[in-house]
């Protein structure tokens, strides 16, 4: 899977695994991210050396629209190589920290108002029937005044942690 760190000063690394048939030429990278208003903010393009198993691609976007639960401000990652093989994924900037017995979201001070998420589904038991079933429940969780659900005893769903993303959730697992 494709993988990105974005930090708040805009500055990322994209990390992109190639598996290539022919593993002695080089392989073309182009990575694309997208504003959560839908416009291009940043392009870059890289030769891989056959053989090499990761693209490495880095840059910054100024001012970034940073991601909280009041603003879930997403932004769209878009790598493709030569081969017409291509991946999407969506991420934001933030970064979370813990210190002097606080937690601090994008460097503020962050009260968390939580539930525990037994994530148990009567039709499905342990799989969420839907992402939208899922947004609809954090957006039901921000309506009590939450702003985390800590996920219990297994690893969450990509599809939850895509929700949570959209809705402005924070999730502990």
């Amino acid at each position: 899977a494709v993988h990105i760190s974005a930090a708040l000063d805009g500055a990322f690394t994209i990390t992109a695994p190639v598996v290539a048939a022919n593993s002695t030429g080089s392989v073309s990278v182009t990575a694309e991210i997208v504003d959560p208003n839908g416009k291009s903010a940043w392009k870059g393009s890289s030769s891989l050396p056959g053989g090499e198993v990761n693209a490495k691609l880095s840059g910054q976007i100024h001012d970034p629209a940073l991601w909280s639960p009041t603003f879930p401000n997403l932004y769209e990652l878009r790598v493709s190589l030569g081969s017409g093989d291509s991946a999407r994924c969506r991420f934001g900037f933030r970064s979370f920290a813990a210190h002097d017995g606080k937690f601090f979201l994008n460097g503020q001070p962050t009260y968390l108002r939580g539930a525990l998420d037994q994530d148990f589904f009567p039709e499905t038991i342990y799989t969420p029937p839907s992402l939208d079933a899922l947004r609809d429940e954090m957006r039901k969780a921000k309506a009590l005044g939450l702003n985390l659900l800590r996920c219990h005893i297994k690893v969450p769903d990509p599809r939850y942690l895509e929700a949570a993303d959209e809705t402005g959730m924070l999730v502990w697992y």
